[in-house]
């Protein structure tokens, strides 16, 4: 009887370590997947910024060049859009010197008060200046409530 009670003892902890172990492997691989949308998605909305919206430059677009004037007009169309899907948007433009040359968003101590996680990218640009200045630097993008 005793011998019973034990070996039945011992399948119900077997088997409670298993669910452990199965709840814990998901939830791990709901948080990668997670990070994965999230990061794709990141990358998506700086490409998009990078090579579309932030580029335009008389009606064409030059990707990877940045106009400031686009950057005042038409970033905040899009970030709109963005909010109306529950996506929060913060873009800033930095020199290679890291010197804050254009920014759009909440300002950095504002951020926490957003849903996290939050997803973020740097990718090269050049900022268009003069007639023919350029200044090189990175276009760093945060994204969240995804």
């Amino acid at each position: 009887m005793g011998e019973d009670i034990f070996a039945a003892l011992l399948a119900v902890s077997m088997l409670m370590l298993f669910i452990l172990a199965l709840a814990r492997s998901y939830g791990a691989f709901s948080e990668q997947r997670r990070a994965q949308v999230g990061l794709g998605l990141a990358l998506d909305i700086a490409d998009q910024l990078r090579n579309n919206i932030l580029a335009k430059h008389g009606g064409l677009a030059h990707p990877g060049l940045i106009n400031p004037d686009a950057f005042e007009n038409e970033l905040p169309k899009y970030a709109d859009l963005l909010n109306a899907e529950g996506i929060g948007l913060h873009v800033e433009v930095r020199s290679l010197d890291d010197e804050l040359i254009l920014e759009y968003g909440p300002e950095k101590d504002q951020l926490g008060k957003f849903t996290f996680p939050s997803f973020s990218v740097r990718i090269p640009v050049s900022v268009h200046r003069a007639q023919s200045s350029k200044l090189l630097g990175m276009l760093i993008v945060r994204v969240w409530g995804i």
